[in-house]
Order: structure tokens, then sequence, then C-alpha cells
């Protein structure tokens, strides 16, 4: 691999040799050497420049890519983490809101780019972050347990383990927010409630679970006194 380095080392080398052959003015091999040398020099300069320009295109893109994706994914957070904080038994107003949630477009620009994609070094780590909030785009008024709290607290809980243990993840986060969206985004990660499991009342939410009434006892049930 060409690194910075390496590439001034070499051309300082290369031009060493060719200054040495050019001093040297005693015989048709000094000559050769000074042609052969010059001509190597060149020939590596337009390499490096052409490696460098791909290299700047090629960051272009990912940048591109990371301020798409990192965008949409903020805003998925923040729009749920909303709609988890309205009081529980709100199913059908979850649909309502989360049939045109979102678009999905930054997952498509990846699928579009792969090349650009495969670039980034935290590309699994958005895919499947994609991949969690996917749980909650579909299923229709039919099936509300889609839109229980279980389910759709899963990818903010998901979300928030996957910034606080990708440090490149958090780092471009912060570099393609704003400073304010950012900050509440830090914050909003590190709540309490994304850092345990489901509680008893959200999987009632799901229907994960039902609470049943103890039924009470009769008067023919209810035990009597031994005389």
């Amino acid at each position: 691999m060409i690194t910075p380095d390496s590439s001034a080392e070499l051309v300082h080398q290369l031009t060493r040799i060719a200054d040495a052959a050019a001093a040297y003015r005693g015989s048709a091999w000094a000559d050769w050497v000074k042609t052969i040398s010059s001509f190597a020099l060149g020939l590596f300069a337009s390499y490096l420049t052409g490696q460098l320009s791909n290299r700047s295109s090629d960051q272009n893109e990912q940048n591109k890519m990371r301020r798409i994706v990192y965008q949409e994914l903020a805003q998925w957070f923040f729009e749920l983490h909303s709609l988890v904080c309205e009081e529980t038994k709100l199913r059908r107003v979850r649909y309502s809101i989360i049939q045109n949630f979102g678009t999905f477009a930054g997952e498509e620009y990846m699928k579009q780019n792969p090349a650009v994609y495969y670039g980034l070094d935290e590309g699994p780590v958005l895919s499947s972050l994609y991949s969690c909030f996917h749980r909650v785009e579909g299923g229709g008024i039919g099936t509300p347990r889609v839109y229980g709290l279980v389910e759709v607290k899963h990818p903010l809980r998901y979300f928030s383990d996957s910034y606080r243990q990708s440090r490149i993840v958090r780092k471009n986060f912060k570099r393609v927010l704003s400073a304010q969206a950012f900050a509440s985004l830090d914050s909003l990660v590190n709540l309490s409630d994304y850092k345990r499991a489901a509680t008893i009342e959200e999987m009632v939410d799901s229907g994960i679970l039902e609470i049943v009434d103890k039924p009470r006892e009769t008067a023919d049930e209810a035990p009597t006194a031994k005389d």
C-alpha cells in the first residue's frame, strides 16, 4: 500500500539517483542511468498523482453517502423516540404515523453505489441499523402488534447499543449532524430506558403478555371455619 511517507521516500531516492547521474559526466553509463532515473521519477509522479486523485474522489463519494445515511438514521431515531414518549395505548395512531414514516432513501443509495458502500468501514453497522428500522415499517392495522412498544423500542435500543459500541459511528454522527442535533442524539441514546430489556408494560402493549385478573371467590367457594 502506498502511503505519503513511502511515496516521499521513493521520490527522494529517485531524485538522488538522477542528480548523482547528472553530476557525473564520465561515461555513457551515467547518461543511461540519468535517463532511466528521470523516466522512472516521471512515471511514478504520474502514477502517484492519479492515485491521490482517485483517493480524493472516493473520499468525496464516501462523505456524500455518510451525509445521506447518517442524517436519515438520526431522523428515524428522533421520530421513533418522540412516538414512544406518547401514551401506551396508541397503536392505531402509531400505524398512521409509521406508514408514511421513512423513505429508506439512504439504504437505497447504499445499494445503488456498492463500491462506495464497501469503502465504508462501518458499512455493516449501517445496514444492520436499517434492517432493524424495517421491523416497524409494515404490517397494517390488522396486525397492531407490529406497532407495540416492544417492536417500536427495539430499533431504538439497538441503535443506542450500536452508537455506544462504535467509535466510528459516533464520530460520523458528530461530523454530519448539526451541533444541536448531535448533542440531543448523544443525550437520548444514553437514556436508561434504552439500556434495559422490555418491561411488562411494554410487553402487554405489544400483546406478548396478557394480564388476567384473579377471579374472585364466590360465597359457595369461600372457605368456612370448622366447628
